[in-house]
């Protein structure tokens, strides 16, 4: 598989002094600060072959290197109209589809055809270029390839912006199912920051010796919030939800408290059959970025799932 080359740039002389933050937003099209920000918390931002929080103020001729991001002229994803697309939600504003275990949300590389971003470029071609890189077909959020359920698109630039500001707001909300192994208590918040695992670039950690008050230029905050459906004989159903999620947010956090995901070896979880984890996005509710009204999005449990919870 082909990834995309590392993206360089050099600071020049008028650009000496600026924060390393401000001078990749101004740098990078159609990349936010938060979203500059995250790239350099996912160390894939080099500053003379060293990495440098967002921070730093820059001198002449450093040499930047970007790593995993496509360049302004790169290919759009390819659409592909094999790959079976499941609609939630459907009007002339935005999309809610429902992702199948197993499938990347988006291309990593421009010769990737199977993620849903190839889905919808095949059968909403005016998706093409939404979003803040151009392989994001609009997709205003993302799910963990073996995570299914729910995920919201935009299908104009301006709506993907005022969807973007209700996220940014904390006004979007989102639920999911979980099996967890033990029994956790009734209910409960884990606030834990999160970051990268420098050992094993696959993880993420919670830094449980961290305030909540942390340096986000290094570490992420995080809040998931989690209350019992049932308790099983060696699981328990839960129902967990969030405004914004980093990466691997509620598998990290339930591992945290010693309860992971079943079926997430990754971190820690029970074996299964099931070549997944149980983790399924069943809801996320909004403001409609048009009409104002309120929406109420969900995606039902997954039969494998369901016939899981049977097993147990």
């Amino acid at each position: 598989m082909f990834i995309w080359p590392p993206f360089e740039l050099v600071v020049s002389n008028n650009e000496v002094g600026q924060r390393l933050d401000i001078f990749l937003t101004n740098k990078l099209s159609g990349f936010s600060r938060e979203r500059v920000r995250m790239l350099l918390r996912q160390h894939r931002v080099y500053v003379d072959g060293k990495i440098k929080n967002s921070s730093m103020r820059l001198n002449v001729n450093m040499k930047i290197i970007i790593k995993g991001i496509p360049p302004a002229n790169a290919p759009l994803p390819i659409a592909n109209h094999e790959i079976p697309l499941s609609l939630i939600y459907e009007d002339k504003h935005i999309l809610a589809v429902n992702k199948e275990a197993g499938m990347a949300s988006l291309p990593l590389s421009p010769d990737e055809t199977d993620t849903l971003a190839n889905a919808l470029i095949a059968r909403y071609p005016e998706l093409c270029g939404i979003g803040h890189s151009i392989l994001e077909a609009g997709l205003l959020h993302r799910l963990d390839n073996n995570t299914s359920g729910v995920l919201l698109v935009a299908r104009s630039s301006e709506v993907f912006a005022k969807l973007q500001q209700q996220f940014s707001n904390n006004t979007v909300l989102k639920k999911y199912l979980a099996l967890v192994d033990g029994h956790p208590q009734q209910t409960g918040v884990i606030k834990f920051p999160i970051k990268h695992d420098i050992t094993d670039r696959r993880r993420m950690i919670a830094d449980i010796a961290a305030t909540q008050n942390c340096d986000l230029d290094n570490i992420n905050n995080a809040i998931t919030h989690f209350k019992v459906i049932e308790y099983k004989q060696r699981h328990t159903l839960i129902e967990v939800s969030l405004h914004q999620g980093v990466r691997h947010q509620i598998r990290v956090h339930l591992a945290a408290i010693g309860h992971p995901l079943a079926g997430d070896l990754l971190y820690g979880g029970s074996n299964s059959k099931q070549n997944r984890h149980f983790l399924h996005a069943s809801e996320i509710h909004l403001q409609h970025p048009i009409t104002s009204i309120a929406l109420h999005l969900k995606s039902a449990l997954p039969v494998s799932l369901e016939n899981w919870l049977k097993k147990i």
